[in-house]
């Protein structure tokens, strides 16, 4: 019996293991479903699968036992006991170097570990290499913060959710219920998978009217913040089900404001025609 299976098994692997560590990779993975998923992770693990393949043929030719002709490569995988160190070794080598990329890929997205700066501190190297680590590091947060955009661009909802949470906006969020949020979005959890939550610590609250939908604020958390430690803000975090939201949209008080005084002026020569 060959080991087809655990090439297969190995491959697949070896995928999932890169995808757990490459921010592109995963997203994309979290938001596939049924064979989808097993399809993803095969894609990614084939690269590596090949990578460890020429290596174990180049330690077996160290090792004065080459694989020189295709009729041998079959053997290997379909007759493991003409060559069971070959299987074994791919088999191990494989998700290895998938993981091995995995890390330098991470670091790529999520920058150096906080370890570096205590490394260098160790080996006495100067300010320079400080500084080369943490604008390395801001690159890396840019470049991740990039790649979910390019991710969810594809869903209006969580594009104008990570365009909220990345550029520090205000949002108004209307529940199904008509309840009313203005505040900001604190976690868009997008890197996680598909939207469940929202996390929003509200500056005002209300509701919207049954007869004309206007907003009636009851609730002004902002004057409350500016009598506390700002360290405490997370304590009025508002966690809402992205199944409840009816509508969100950017808000801006002044041109809110603006627009409001626009609708009221119309409102008032409305009915003063009618007198």
């Amino acid at each position: 019996m060959g080991y087809g299976a655990l090439i297969l098994a190995t491959i697949l692997v070896a995928g999932f293991v890169f995808v757990l560590h490459y921010p592109p990779a995963r997203y994309s993975h979290k938001r596939s479903e049924g064979w989808h998923t097993y399809l993803h992770c095969g894609a990614w693990g084939l690269p590596f699968a090949f990578a460890s393949f020429l290596l174990c043929l180049f330690v077996q030719w160290l090792c004065n036992e080459p694989i020189t002709d295709t009729t041998q490569v079959a053997e290997a995988i379909t007759k493991p006991s003409t060559n069971e160190s070959f299987i074994i070794g791919f088999a191990f080598l494989t998700p290895v170097l998938a993981g091995l990329a995995g890390k330098f890929a991470h670091c790529r997205y999520y920058g150096l570990p906080g370890f570096t700066h205590k490394l260098l501190a160790i080996l006495k190297r100067g300010a320079a290499w400080h500084k080369w680590v943490a604008e390395y590091n801001q690159k890396a947060a840019h470049r991740q913060l990039l790649t979910i955009s390019n991710t969810v661009k594809h869903d209006p909802f969580e594009n104008l959710i990570v365009h909220a949470t990345n550029s520090v906006c205000s949002v108004m969020v209307t529940l199904k219920s008509r309840k009313v949020y203005i505040g900001m979005i604190t976690n868009s959890g997008v890197e996680h998978g598909k939207l469940e939550y929202v996390s929003v610590i509200p500056f005002i609250s209300g509701y919207r009217k049954e007869d004309d939908f206007k907003v009636e604020r009851t609730v002004n958390y902002s004057e409350m913040y500016r009598e506390i430690d700002p360290a405490r803000l997370d304590e009025f975090k508002t966690v809402l089900p992205v199944s409840e939201i009816e509508s969100v949209r950017l808000f801006d008080g002044k041109i809110y404001e603006g627009f409001q005084d626009i609708h009221q002026r119309k409102e008032s020569c409305t009915d003063g025609s009618h007198i």
